[in-house]
């Protein structure tokens, strides 16, 4: 059981770490990109000057600009394309980072019982220690006659617990919330801008861009793969704009990020699960609780309490033999 614990630890240490290695090259990748544009900008800027100058009849370099122009624009592809690479790497680790969770978290009953166990016999210990204590302060003010009034008394303090007992919430916590950031871009790459009701959300369209239909269209099936030359002039148009068609590489996006969102409705449901059986828990002993201090008036509860006569014990009722 202890090796199961751990070999699930492991593993999900080793999901998380190579997470956070993909998710530091997108922040290294993303910074340089941020360079290409800035520079795409600059050369954007320079051709313009340049055409104006030409224009003006001034000496001006409009074949250097353009080709600079053109080199930037093929360093923001290139780096768009490794992006792209690095973001699908993350998101095919939804399954795995999945799989991890559920492996740790079906351990941490186990994990609560052996944290349990080990913790009665320490408190066992403590309280063997303070109620010999207390009988030796009792003997001593009895001997003395003088109460121990300046002794503190027992008061619980901050806890702080050992890694080993919180390791395994925390890396349950940790999977969670990797899975939930998955989930975040999926509902990201699906926002629309609000519209007010009743109006038409119309897509952009990119002729250079391949699509995927989803809805048959002609001799098209649903799923298949075309490009603004598949069918005659404004169709695909009419098509992406109506939601009809997708670029191929938007719709693979989802595809790969549709694990996460699976997990994160998954663990939705296991929360309001246990959340559901807690309530029932509470309810049920709650309704114990007020079974128990119901009097029973034909059982011993209901019995007033004891009363003396002359120092013996007296029901109420007059006994003859008291004279």
């Amino acid at each position: 059981m202890f090796l199961k614990k751990q070999l699930a630890a492991r593993s999900a240490e080793s999901a998380l770490k190579d997470r956070e290695a993909v998710l530091s090259a997108i922040e290294k990748e993303e910074t340089v990109l941020l360079g290409l544009v800035r520079t795409r900008r600059e050369a954007e800027i320079a051709l313009s000057e340049s055409d104006a100058e030409d224009s003006l009849g001034q000496r001006s370099d409009v074949v250097g600009a353009r080709r600079r122009l053109d080199e930037a624009s093929k360093a923001i592809e290139r780096q768009t394309t490794r992006l792209a690479g690095l973001r699908g790497r993350a998101v095919r680790q939804a399954s795995e980072l999945s799989e991890r969770r559920n492996a740790v978290k079906s351990e941490l009953a186990n994990h609560a019982n052996e944290l349990r166990t080990a913790f009665a016999a320490e408190w066992a210990k403590a309280v063997a220690t303070l109620n010999r204590l207390m009988g030796e302060r009792q003997a001593l003010e009895r001997l003395t006659g003088v109460t121990f009034e300046e002794l503190s008394e027992p008061k619980a303090e901050a806890g702080k617990l050992a890694d080993s007992a919180t390791q395994p919430y925390a890396l349950v916590e940790s999977l969670e919330s990797a899975l939930s950031e998955l989930a975040a871009w999926l509902r990201q790459a699906n926002e629309t801008d609000f519209v007010f009701p009743g109006m038409t959300v119309l897509k952009a369209y990119d002729s250079a861009q391949i699509y995927i239909l989803n809805v048959p269209y002609g001799r098209y099936e649903a799923g298949a793969l075309v490009v603004d030359g598949s069918f005659v002039p404004g169709v695909l148009r009419g098509l992406a704009r109506r939601g009809e068609a997708v670029p191929v590489n938007d719709a693979q996006w989802a595809d790969a990020l549709n694990p996460a969102q699976k997990a994160i409705l998954g663990i939705a449901d296991e929360q309001r699960a246990e959340m559901d059986a807690k309530a029932q828990a509470d309810y049920t002993r709650r309704l114990s609780e007020m079974k128990d201090k119901t009097w029973d008036r034909g059982g011993p509860q209901a019995q007033p309490p004891a009363r003396e006569l002359n120092g013996r014990p007296w029901s109420g009722h007059v006994d003859q033999h008291v004279g």
